[in-house]
């Protein structure tokens, strides 16, 4: 977890924010801000959590350019127990006090030991912008998936074992349905060849077919390869033509038999169960028409790496990247109701396969295990080599245009500056003047900062008194729902405001989709860091808010702060809904005492009623304060509330509690912000 998130997060949330690094250092350090006082002066808050038997030992140092050390005061301290129930570590909260002259250029912020001078945390500040000087522990905190070292190794644990592979051998299903597997070949690495094709002949469920659709027959190693297997289920068609991979594809889908019909690249392998877990999804749920799992990437001489853990069905994560990918399986009663891809979709088939599966398809599923492994090599596109087919990004676009047509609506792609992802502008009509904004407090307001968007129309509201509790924001907003006569209603805190003039124009567009119940923007810290992207709902009610207080420029794991998706829930800081969705859902639920968790379960009411949560990060806003200007999550009493909230919750969503949440990833640290991998699978 990051710097701010253990302390608001899962502190807030009822849960240990201390790392098993402070643990063995019984020490944590924070630096929590900086504020302006008065023109010129500003006052830095830097805080340490700090074990009682070493709060002897914790100095801390300002330190200008050039050397000069300024005084700092200690200005309380606060005893907060171990939430490990060890009686060693007894914790305090210290806050020291630094005046600042504006003008002293760049300041480090140091704690250390004072015994062996180790630096524990260091930051810089350069007026008022801050750049991290990162440790290792934090690194740690922030690794995901594609930077964990020990990704082969927690690999190598979820592998299955040769006797559970006799065992699923010797099983039956209910239903055994005939997959066909369909591979288009051209000038294959014989090499690659080989190891695909004894991959599907050693799937551990039997009842399947391979399609091999040989465009390059003029090939005698590839030829010689194909000719060495002696397996009635593997069917060799030889296609002269060379249609493109899209026309390929088609010709092995014509050929096949199978009930099922998955799509298996020529140079790629496949995990021994991936077949067998596949049919399993099929038995336990009804209509399955598309089946995808997640996969990693492998590269001769340095084995398994970049692994994707992907989340279940995100409609607005597939129109920015195509997050599918392998191993892609549909229906054949899928197959019968669509379209075969066409010339103009060649190179991004599966992803326009994809597409319409997500129109028509009864049931979508995600199978959480990495059971693909996508080679890299020089002709491959794995790891953004562009160059090695440059026709597939525009093919991606063109699929995500045709979807929307399907669709009767009209959208604009526009490439970003990463290649196979893409940003989507929907045509729309609706208007500034048909949302009404509800403020917690007129601060932005006053400010002058939505005065563009009440000069295009915007209606806005505020609360005539000050709101004493989160309790009665809830109640401040469902009124002012219920008196509003506008289309769309935003809520927001009172100190957020939108970084550029068209935030609400970028939003709005997105109800064009009928599907869409609820939009959060991208939310930023006065710092510039983000507020959060998304919040992934756990065991017993506890909440874990993605990309808290990570920097802006950072991504994160695939891009995905960078990256609209469908999410859970989202913050209530800034929401914008159809204002018939909103009341119909029966608005805020008032029994939550916060708003965060009445946020989240009118989420999931929404969901209950088909309606997707969305973050849409082409908008930006600000908050004008910190979380620990505007809360104090450290209160005795908050911590009370939140626990109170997360049992409320637990017990109002019990089906939704009790698994993992599939807008994130079952094999990822549920407690992480960042996706972290879970090294306890």
């Amino acid at each position: 977890m990051s710097i701010l998130s253990r302390l608001y997060n899962r502190l807030f949330a009822g849960e240990s924010w201390i790392s098993a690094a402070e643990v063995r250092t019984g020490a944590g350090t924070r630096v929590m801000g900086c504020r302006p006082l008065e023109e010129g002066t500003w006052m830095l808050e830097s805080r340490a959590l700090v074990a009682q038997d070493r709060m002897d030992d914790l100095q801390f140092q300002v330190v200008l350019d050039d050397g000069t050390v300024l005084d700092s005061a200690l200005r309380g301290s606060q005893r907060i127990a171990s939430p490990r129930g060890n009686s060693k570590v007894a914790w305090y909260e210290l806050c020291y006090v630094t005046l600042l002259s504006k003008e002293m250029g760049n300041v480090t912020v140091r704690f250390q030991s004072a015994s062996s001078g180790e630096a524990l945390c260091a930051w810089t500040m350069s007026q008022q912008r801050w750049q991290r000087e990162l440790t290792d522990d934090y690194y740690a905190l922030v690794r995901n998936p594609f930077a964990d070292g020990s990704y082969e190794e927690w690999r190598e644990r979820q592998c299955v074992t040769d006797d559970q592979l006799q065992r699923q051998r010797e099983s039956h299903f209910p239903y055994e349905p005939l997959v066909s597997l369909v591979s288009p070949l051209y000038r294959t690495p014989p090499a690659f060849l080989r190891v695909m094709i004894d991959s599907v002949r050693a799937q551990s469920y039997q009842k399947w077919e391979l399609v091999l659709v040989n465009a390059s027959p003029d090939d005698e190693a590839l030829a010689e390869v194909l000719a060495s297997y002696d397996d009635e289920r593997i069917i060799v068609v030889d296609h002269p033509e060379n249609d493109g991979i899209d026309g390929n594809t088609n010709c092995g889908i014509a050929a096949s038999h199978g009930d099922y019909v998955g799509f298996l690249d020529h140079d790629d392998f496949i995990e021994p169960d991936l077949l067998y877990e596949y049919v399993a999804r099929i038995n336990e749920t009804q209509d399955v028409d598309l089946l995808y799992c997640d996969e990693d990437s492998f590269e001769e001489g340095k084995g398994y790496t970049l692994p994707l853990f992907k989340p279940d069905r995100s409609p607005d994560l597939l129109y920015s990247n195509n997050y599918v990918i392998h191993l892609l399986m549909v229906s054949r009663w899928l197959l019968d109701r669509t379209e075969r891809s066409g010339p103009l979709t060649n190179g991004a088939q599966d992803y326009d396969l994809t597409l319409k599966a997500f129109e028509v398809g009864r049931s979508i599923v995600h199978v959480p295990r990495v059971l693909y492994h996508w080679r890299m090599h020089s002709g491959s596109t794995n790891g953004g080599n562009s160059d090695a087919k440059p026709y597939c990004n525009d093919a991606g676009a063109y699929t995500i245009e045709q979807h929307f047509k399907r669709r009767g609506i009209t959208a604009d792609v526009v490439d970003t500056d990463c290649i196979f992802v893409y940003q989507l502008k929907i045509h729309s009509d609706i208007a500034t003047s048909s949302v009404s904004a509800v403020f917690d407090s007129d601060e932005s307001l006053e400010s002058g900062s939505w005065d563009a968007a009440v000069a295009d129309g915007l209606a806005t509201v505020t609360p005539s008194e000050s709101l004493e509790s989160e309790r009665d924001i809830l109640a401040y907003r469902n009124e002012s729902a219920r008196k509003a006569s506008s289309e769309y209603v935003l809520f927001a805190a009172g100190d957020v405001a939108p970084i550029t003039s068209d935030a609400l124009s970028v939003l709005l567009p997105y109800f064009e989709r009928s599907e869409v119940g609820l939009i959060s923007p991208r939310l930023l810290t006065p710092q510039d860091t983000l507020c959060q992207s998304g919040i992934v709902v756990r065991a017993d009610g506890q909440l874990t808010e993605l990309g808290i207080d990570l920097p802006a420029w950072d991504s994160g794991y695939i891009g995905r702060f960078h990256r609209p998706a469908n999410y859970a829930a989202v913050a209530p800081d800034c929401v914008i809904m159809r204002r018939k969705d909103f009341l119909e859902a029966g608005g805020y639920d008032e029994s939550y005492g916060s708003l965060l968790y009445a946020q989240v379960d009118l989420c999931l009411r929404l969901a209950q009623k088909g309606l997707l949560t969305l973050y849409v990060p082409f908008a930006e806003l600000r908050h004008s304060r910190t979380r620990f200007e505007a809360l104090s999550p450290l209160h005795p009493s908050v911590r009370d509330l939140l626990a109170h909230d997360a049992k409320r919750l637990a017990e109002a969503w019990p089906a939704i509690v009790s698994s993992p949440d599939g807008f994130y990833n079952a094999n990822l640290d549920q407690s992480s912000s960042y996706y972290l991998l879970d090294h306890t699978k």
